[in-house]
């Protein structure tokens, strides 16, 4: 399976993948959406370093570091699929975003997550983070991953619910791009609170042994500086690329980050699942 994306070459056609950003062709995440790709880059890393690491029992828990393989979907720049692979575990990455995923551990494919081109039953292990809120029906990619994941095999999607977000006080310019990114995405038919909702929809797409924990992040835990840089300015860079906005913006968070009363909390959500063993009770 990991050599089927072609000898390691990004290959494929359109899909859906994830974080804070603008539409992809396929609605979603796109690199190309930011003025500053290279910081975005830069980022993207940094946040999934920190929070993947800090999640690597959730990672166990769900079965994924002992999985001989992971189809990763939703990629993005590919560093939850380098912890896996750290870990000794084979990966697939796929997204819609062929900019960005040419950043990602090969082979890494471009395909929607809600028609993947691999067969029914195919993969040991399935892995989403930060991608079912970009795409206008999470059930249908829930239901895709189920189809591509072997009897007994395992499900981990990680994401967020943006209500659960706060920010005390809020700095004004990131608390109003945040506030234009939830009605954006919103409009384009996508779920910026899906986080509540991924129980029901694991359930509804045919997984079996769903469990969702909760894992806060506060401006305590990394500091306030670190929270800003990757969880307060996401939105306003997701937003608008004006250098006088994104200038003053970054002096309010810097101004917040130095207030010795300042605090803010972001909640993740990850949902473990698995697939029926053949011949199990339903």
């Amino acid at each position: 399976m990991s050599g089927d994306a072609g000898n390691g070459d990004v290959a494929g056609g359109d899909a859906a993948g994830g974080d804070v950003g603008r539409s992809a062709p396929g609605g979603g995440y796109a690199l190309g959406g930011f003025a500053d790709r290279e910081r975005e880059l830069s980022r993207l890393e940094l946040q999934a370093r920190r929070l993947v690491g800090m999640h690597e029992g959730a990672y166990r828990r769900a079965g994924l570091l002992d999985a001989p393989f992971v189809l990763d979907v939703g990629a993005g720049s590919g560093a939850p699929a380098r912890f896996l692979r750290d870990a000794g575990v084979e990966t697939l990455c796929v997204d819609v975003d062929r900019s960005i995923l040419r950043h990602a551990p090969r082979p890494a494919l471009v395909a929607r997550a809600d028609r993947l081109p691999l067969p029914a039953r195919s993969v040991p292990a399935v892995h989403t983070r930060l991608m079912l809120q970009h795409v206008p029906d999470p059930a249908a990619v829930l239901a895709e991953l189920h189809r591509v994941t072997a009897p007994g095999g395992a499900l981990l999607a990680v994401d967020t619910d943006h209500a659960s977000f706060v920010s005390e006080p809020a700095p004004r310019r990131c608390e109003a791009a945040r506030q234009t990114w939830i009605a954006r995405t919103l409009e384009r038919g996508a779920d910026p609170f899906v986080g509540r909702r991924l129980r029901a929809l694991a359930l509804g797409a045919g997984w079996s042994e769903v469990k969702v924990e909760a894992a806060t992040l506060t401006s305590d835990d990394i500091g306030p500086e670190a929270f800003a840089e990757l969880l307060l300015l996401p939105y306003l860079h997701a937003t608008t690329t004006d250098p006088e906005a994104l200038a003053a913006g970054r002096a309010e968070a810097g101004e917040w980050a130095a207030a010795p009363g300042s605090f803010a909390m972001a909640t993740l959500l990850l949902l473990s699942a698995r697939r029926r063993p053949e011949g199990s009770a339903s």
